[in-house]
């Protein structure tokens, strides 16, 4: 079990040799991020360079091009794109548009597209500015949990799992101008000043994951038995400090009071959701029976379950497996199998897009990187990951095929 002593380390008292401290602590955390710097580049540039001959080998129509001549780029724009771009150029849609049953980017939480905003000023381009925060959040996201992991199962575990991180299935969505790699960062960060004892700054992060999307709130049950570990579950260990978690809510109730104020709903990202073309999804369990029947003899050639159904099937049974293995095996805490498990009961009613929601379930890199203490397990999981991460990647680069909710 995780040892749970208070790791933070102790300033020296005089100015001189808390500079040098200092100091030497910023020289060790550069040579901590050097391993995870170079696998985020080089799996970034496969994505490129794989996104470059996707565009130029399938026929793309998709309706969101903003680089149509530049097929290093484009192919990063895509579905959710063109939502978070129009959030961030001009806001939430006014009052009086709104059409019920029709979709409106009120389904969207605003963290996002807000730090693309900002960026925007830098770079003055909105597309090239939602690129640039997802991928920054993904290099954190990745250090953050080199770290993390580092700290708990050791340097070469931790190694394992920011390749399996890279170059997971559904990575392309850490590359994409999507929300997944800031939520991601986010989460992480908050775990890891949880186990650094650092309760504001976990809260405060926790929030932020929060204002990124609806699921951040499930990290207040995870960071919550985190603390109880850390006080070995006696309550009269609990401190004061136990109090900040109550800031983790700060973030989705923001957006919540801003949606109230506006539109008079609390609750309306939940009803922007189930509108036409995001309407409520046939249950689990279709799924479970399209691919039964196309396991029968006489189905194999008809197709009677698309390979995305069995990928995001398979998610969740990887992320539950794997979760459910780290904890007893004792390579993860309680508190991460809690929340891991949370996240995968959250995608059950929209388990078309489980592989994408569940890619930010960090904890399961941490349990399949300790599962890869066997060599050539590792090899074939590293393997099967990345022909399922450059599937996805087409997919998504040539959406007439692609289908996502």
């Amino acid at each position: 079990m995780p040892n749970f002593a208070d790791p933070r380390p102790r300033a020296p008292a005089s100015v001189g040799s808390r500079w040098r401290w200092a100091l030497d602590h910023l020289v060790k955390a550069a040579r901590g991020t050097w391993y995870p710097t170079i696998v985020f580049l080089a799996t970034r540039a496969a994505l490129l360079l794989l996104g470059y001959l996707t565009l130029g080998k399938f026929a793309v129509s998709p309706s969101i091009r903003p680089f149509p001549r530049n097929l290093l780029f484009d192919g990063f724009f895509r579905w959710d794109s063109d939502w978070y771009a129009h959030i961030a150029d001009q806001g939430y849609i006014a009052p009086a548009a709104i059409i019920p049953g029709q979709q409106r980017n009120t389904a969207f939480f605003p963290l996002y597209p807000l730090c693309v905003r900002v960026a925007k000023v830098v770079v003055g381009n909105t597309w090239i500015a939602g690129l640039l925060v997802a991928n920054l959040a993904f290099l954190a996201a990745v250090i953050i949990l080199h770290r993390l992991v580092r700290d708990r199962l050791g340097e070469a575990t931790a190694r394992r799992a920011v390749v399996l991180l890279c170059v997971s299935p559904f990575s392309i969505f850490f590359a994409a101008m999507y929300s997944e790699s800031l939520f991601l960062a986010l989460a992480l960060g908050a775990f890891y000043a949880g186990d650094k004892r650092r309760w504001f700054w976990a809260s405060v992060l926790a929030a932020l994951a929060g204002a990124t999307r609806v699921t951040g709130c499930l990290l207040l049950v995870g960071l919550f038995v985190l603390y109880l570990e850390q006080s070995q579950f006696r309550w009269r260990s609990i401190r004061a400090d136990i109090l900040y978690l109550l800031l983790g809510m700060s973030g989705p109730l923001a957006f919540c009071g801003f949606l109230w104020a506006r539109y008079g709903n609390t609750f309306e990202f939940y009803r922007a959701q189930y509108v036409s073309g995001w309407a409520k999804e046939a249950p689990i369990t279709a799924a479970f029976a399209e691919i039964v029947a196309a396991m029968k003899p006489t189905a194999a050639a008809a197709g009677s379950a698309s390979s995305l159904t069995f990928v995001q099937i398979g998610s969740i049974g990887f992320v539950t497996g794997a979760v459910i293995w780290g904890m007893f095996r004792k390579k993860l805490p309680l508190s991460y199998a809690i929340w891991s498990f949370l996240m995968t009961a959250s995608v059950l009613a929209k388990w078309t897009s489980a592989g994408r929601y569940l890619s930010v379930v960090f904890p399961v890199y941490a349990a399949a990187a300790a599962l890869g203490e066997r060599e050539a397990l590792y090899y074939l999981i590293v393997a099967l990951s990345g022909v399922l991460a450059a599937h996805q990647q087409i997919l998504f680069g040539s959406p007439d095929v692609f289908v996502d909710g």
